[in-house]
């Protein structure tokens, strides 16, 4: 926000000192500028490079609210870097005094991570930015995090998306196996859950459920012995001692369009490349304002765009570079056609 108050670099540090001078970043962006511009010392190119901060910040806001942000236990793995997987262990066996102790082979394969990006771009008039008022700072953030955090938490679970080669990783459910809700009373919903846990044959290292907040909240209403202490909200909370997550963006399965889905898996079985986000802003930039852009810059072809410049609007935009895939086979199932 204060980038696009500005009008030079100058100006975005002492509107940014003004408006937040308690800040934690404050040093990392009120130091001197002078012309020679690099990565170390004193120069202003370092008090660039102090602002990512703020956009880690950013970033830190987003990622608790997604799912993927919540989970634990999952394999980190770069973009574009072959890397291992062992698809059979090493079996032990007993050894006898003074015996041999076996030699035996692993099985392994290879994957890469292909590098893809979520991203969303926000257009605000320049008297929106100028006033520079809380009101207008909520209104950017809450609109481009929750782009982002409905549109990744829908493809992460969404059983329908099957990926689009290097453009995006198809969901962690496309192709699992599942289940078809029995009812929505007590029995039901338990002897469901049931079910879909035995669907998952990895070893649960890292087990976690997912559903809507609307399901999460009618299983806290449920009374039945066989829940024990269960321990439920919207905002998740825990059965039979399993993590439950929530999110607003569940994926509705296919065959009705009013019923949620209800996701089981083992994070250890999951392995996410995630380089964060890049905040840009530009007055420049010409933009289609279209929520179904068709622009394509490696095959380009003729179309309608707005200036920034001319209409004297501030673009925001947001990238977040990121990717997902299971392991392997067995370690994620979910309940179809979730009538609560």
């Amino acid at each position: 926000m204060a980038e696009g108050s500005a009008e030079t670099p100058g100006e975005a540090r002492e509107i940014f000192a003004a408006r937040y001078p308690n800040s934690k970043n404050l040093g990392l962006i009120t130091r001197d500028a002078v012309p020679a511009a690099s990565s170390g010392g004193s120069t202003w190119g370092q008090q660039l490079v102090g602002i990512n901060v703020l956009v880690s910040e950013y970033v830190s806001v987003i990622r608790p609210r997604t799912v993927l942000g919540r989970i634990q236990g999952y394999r980190k793995v770069p973009f574009e870097v072959r890397y291992p997987i062992a698809t059979a262990g090493v079996p032990a066996a007993w050894v006898e005094e003074g015996g041999a102790i076996a030699v035996r082979a692993m099985a392994f394969s290879e994957g890469t991570m292909q590098r893809s990006k979520i991203g969303g771009i926000v257009v605000l008039t320049d008297e929106i930015v100028r006033s520079f008022a809380p009101d207008a700072e909520a209104l950017v953030e809450q609109d481009i995090t929750a782009g982002i955090v409905e549109f990744s938490d829908g493809q992460f679970l969404d059983p329908t998306h099957a990926g689009s080669g290097n453009v995006s990783p198809a969901s962690i459910t496309y192709d699992a196996p599942s289940i078809t809700a029995s009812g929505d009373d007590a029995d039901a919903v338990a002897s469901d859950l049931k079910r879909l846990l035995d669907l998952i044959t990895t070893d649960m290292a890292a087990p976690y459920i997912i559903m809507s907040r609307r399901s999460a909240t009618h299983i806290a209403s449920l009374d039945n012995p066989r829940w024990g202490n269960i321990t439920m909200g919207p905002n998740g909370g825990a059965i039979w001692g399993i993590p439950v997550l929530t999110t607003i963006e569940m994926a509705k399965d296919g065959e009705s369009p009013e019923g949620n889905i209800i996701v089981a898996l083992d994070a250890a079985e999951l392995q996410v490349a995630d380089d964060g986000a890049e905040a840009t802003v530009s007055r420049e930039a010409s933009l289609q304002m279209l929520d179904n852009p068709t622009g394509n810059s490696v095959d380009p072809t003729a179309t309608t765009v707005v200036s920034l410049f001319q209409t004297n609007c501030i673009g925001v935009m947001v990238i977040r570079f990121l990717r997902w895939q299971m392991r392997r086979a067995g370690a994620v199932a979910y309940i179809a056609g979730v009538p609560y």
